[in-house]
């Protein structure tokens, strides 16, 4: 199989939202996470999802 452009990126931005919720401190909203992650620590949650 290929490489599926709409479901590989369906993928793995599912598998970032669940790294997400693990994540999350208690009571931290998802937008507080992101911005504690920053784009470097998405990127690293998105590379070891791969």
């Amino acid at each position: 199989a290929g490489y599926r452009p709409g479901y590989d990126a369906a993928r793995g931005v599912a598998a970032i939202a669940a790294a997400i919720r693990r994540e999350r401190h208690q009571g931290e909203t998802a937008a507080a996470c992101l911005t504690r992650l920053g784009a470097a620590g998405i990127g690293e949650l998105y590379r070891r999802n791969q």
